[in-house]
């Protein structure tokens, strides 16, 4: 729509018709018709435009400013414009006293607002006449109305005649014409020695050819009174020096309407402005003294401050500057932003190097660029990135995104969602160090990584970390030897302390001995190494007790689950006779294994939660409490509790064993009993069935 309304009058045709009322005879009274027409060209963007436009026509007293005369009837006109011309019917009514009109014009071709047509055009309307030259001899000079055509005047006119019409001319000679001044002059040379002592001469003016013969110091342009000095083209103020009451000059340069407030002295708008553009006039402005506006558009500068150029930005601080860029505002003294977006700067001393909607409100704090980032405490620093803020005094921000220093000298190199508090360190994704001195590294998982107490150094590496290279199938892979210096390797997390790896020996005890070695151990003890003085190897667990899969409770060996050996065999135990007594046969084997019931069973899921190694699947064993009503020795408590105090019972099954022996022999006898009973059942049926044939023949 702006660019429809750039246009301008290009070879702008004027002339004025007279029109004539219908003819009249004497002595009807006259009337004057005031109307007239103008003929102009309206190009659009240098083409001839061609369809209707609609025309608002004033007059005025100046060709420029002034005021306005009168309006048109009516005040708009609608006309269809052909090739680039037009013709305009115009009529402000008795406007034309003879003082000079001019004619303004305005013009739109859609709806919206009039575009200006400059420069005004000077109008010479000649009053309207009715030809008297037929009614001469008849008609009082008092009944005249209008001029009189010039072939109707001839002779002499001895009568006092006074033209008192700016517009009157006159041609010939001029000899007989006294009490001429200068102004009456229109044409020719009056030589310097025919003008009045107080009137300049040639080498006392500017001349558009250039002066020659000056004198620095002495001849200027300029003004010796208190008033301003203007420059202007078409017409139009493009500079402006204006004096103060400190006996300096402001300098206001580009459009009218750029401006420095009363009572600022040493201030200088250097161009820009506009008065009308984006809907709206672009005013540049000077509100203190020493302030600077290089240019743009709606620029503003304060005391001391410059606003080298841009749109929009305001320097209400005092020695401050913006660069250039848009919407830019610093609100305090010796802070700069360098260009962009909507960035704010309000703290002393800060610097806002561009980007967009970054605001630094700290005072010596720094927001290198980026886009919503924040610098809100003394000396803190936001390189760049995005929705960073850095609130903490002297913290740090190097870009990344969503990144937060809360504390005092916290840093958060980059990276994304990252959080530092005092002294603290985080980098990489949602590093969180939450605690004062915490140094914490993340890497690309989406979760938060926190530190948990102040002074940690935390990293998750789900890569795996490597000392002296790439780590290998491990989270943390050393290439060479690791020295704890008589310190402890701890082999579970959280506040658990007393499972792990370390040296124990002299000065170092560990449960009573010094096996001067390393020492695996858990929460009930235990110890791996060689015993110092003793030529025995140790391997400890709770009073000698060892577990396989489980803490020795009442046995010297407990194994959790199965057990098994690389080689078929038994397992052994000493049987020597020389270290047995009282020695006696097993007896009544068969009637005492009748009495064992095998059963099979599952676990009870609590048990198993207890056992992460025991399956949720059938197993075959006894019932220890039935097995004691059997073997009541080789019952006892395994050392495990029911969770109402209670012993769980374990089972020697080794009777078993024996008991399934002698009951083999006992069944191998009765076999032989009951074959040698058989034998000789056989003998006597053989016995019998002889007798019988010999009964039957």
């Amino acid at each position: 729509m702006q660019s429809l309304f750039n246009r301008r009058l290009m070879g702008l045709l004027v002339s004025v018709i007279l029109t004539f009322c219908p003819p009249v005879t004497f002595p009807k009274a006259l009337a004057q018709d005031t109307r007239f027409t103008y003929q102009g060209r309206l190009d659009v963007e240098g083409a001839p435009y061609a369809g209707n436009a609609e025309f608002l026509p004033t007059l005025w007293d100046a060709p420029h400013d002034g005021s306005k005369v009168a309006d048109n009837a009516p005040p708009t006109l609608v006309i269809g414009v052909s090739n680039g011309l037009f013709t305009l019917p115009l009529d402000f009514g008795a406007s034309f006293p003879g003082a000079a009109r001019w004619l303004q014009l305005e013009v739109r071709t859609v709806l919206g607002p009039f575009t200006l047509l400059i420069p005004r055009q000077p109008l010479t309307p000649t009053p309207y006449a009715i030809t008297a030259g037929s009614l001469a001899g008849t008609l009082p000079a008092t009944r005249l109305g209008g001029p009189v055509p010039s072939a109707n005047l001839a002779g002499t006119y001895s009568g006092v005649l006074t033209f008192d019409n700016p517009a009157n001319q006159f041609t010939g000679s001029g000899a007989g014409l006294t009490a001429l001044n200068a102004s009456q002059l229109t044409s020719g040379t009056v030589t310097d020695a025919r003008l009045a002592a107080n009137l300049a001469r040639t080498n006392q003016v500017w001349l558009l050819g250039g002066n020659a013969g000056t004198t620095p110091g002495t001849h200027f342009i300029g003004t010796r009174d208190n008033q301003p000095l203007e420059l202007r083209a078409n017409n139009l103020r493009g500079f402006r020096l204006e004096p103060t009451a400190s006996n300096t000059v402001n300098i206001v340069a580009g459009w009218s309407g750029n401006h420095v407030a009363t009572g600022v002295i040493g201030a200088v708008v250097a161009g820009g402005g506009a008065p009308l553009y984006w809907d709206r006039a672009q005013t540049n402005a000077v509100t203190a003294d020493f302030g600077v506006v290089g240019g743009g558009a709606m620029n503003t500068a304060g005391h001391m401050s410059v606003v080298a150029g841009g749109h929009w930005n305001t320097v209400s601080g005092g020695v401050s500057a913006v660069g250039g860029g848009a919407g830019n505002q610093v609100f305090d003294s010796f802070a700069v932003i360098s260009g962009g977006y909507l960035n704010l700067a309000k703290g002393m001393y800060s610097t806002l190097g561009g980007g967009r909607e970054n605001r630094v409100e700290g005072e010596v704090a720094t927001v290198g660029g980026g886009y919503y980032n924040r610098a809100l405490a003394e000396g803190v620093t936001v390189c760049g990135g995005n929705a960073n803020t850095a609130s903490g005094w002297r913290g740090s921000i190097g870009g990344g995104s969503g990144n937060a220093v809360v504390g005092s000298y916290g840093t958060v190199p980059g990276g994304h969602y990252n959080f530092a508090t005092n002294f603290a360190f985080a980098a990489g994704y949602r590093a969180k160090a939450n605690h004062d001195g915490a140094f914490v590294w993340a890497d690309a998982t989406n979760a938060d990584f926190a530190s948990t107490a102040p002074n940690q150094f935390l990293i998750r590496a789900s890569g795996g970390v490597g000392i002296g290279g790439a780590p290998t199938n491990a989270l943390l892979d050393v290439k060479g030897d690791v020295r704890l210096n008589d310190n402890d390797l701890r082999l579970r997390g959280g506040t658990d302390v007393f499972q792990g790896l370390g040296w124990y020996g002299s000065g170092k005890p560990f449960a009573g001995l010094t096996p001067d070695g390393p020492a695996l151990y858990g929460w009930a003890g235990g110890v791996l190494g060689t015993h110092r003085g003793g030529a025995r190897a140790v391997l400890q667990w709770r009073d000698g007790k060892v577990g396989v899969g489980r803490t020795p409770a009442a046995n010297a060996l407990e194994v959790e689950g199965n057990a098994s050996k690389t080689a078929a065999g038994s397992w052994l135990a000493n049987s020597d006779a020389r270290i047995k007594q009282d020695i006696a046969t097993v007896t009544n084997a068969i009637e005492t294994l009748s009495r064992v019931r095998l059963v099979s069973f599952r676990y009870t899921d609590a048990y198993r939660a207890a056992h992460p190694g025991i399956e949720d699947r059938r197993y075959l064993n006894v019932v220890a409490q039935e097995f004691a009503e059997v073997f009541p020795d080789y019952v006892q408590p395994g050392g495990e509790k029911l969770p109402d105090g209670s012993d769980i019972l374990q089972v020697d099954a080794h009777p078993l064993t024996i008991y399934t022996a002698a009951a083999v022999q006992e069944l191998s006898r009765r076999l032989d009993e009951e074959r040698a009973a058989n034998a000789a059942l056989r003998d006597r049926v053989a016995r019998l069935e002889q007798l019988i044939e010999q009964l039957l023949k």
